[in-house]
């Protein structure tokens, strides 16, 4: 999960990095609402690509 706003890292170093790692299972998820570690005022959009992230990864768990 990435922040498409983050002014520390580029949310590009998460592509590149998804694309390094393709031979493993990787899911990027951009969300709009995201600084660094801020949040600003969430979309309907955004909050369900983090619902999406957190349950994907929470199904890792299992």
């Amino acid at each position: 999960m990435h922040g498409r706003g983050d002014p520390i890292v580029p949310y590009s170093e998460s592509q590149s990095l998804a694309v390094a790692a393709s031979k493993a299972r990787v899911s990027l998820f951009l969300i709009d609402d995201i600084g660094h570690v801020e949040f600003t005022a969430a979309s309907a959009t955004s909050a369900w690509a983090m619902a999406r992230a957190i349950l994907e990864l929470l199904d890792e768990r299992r």
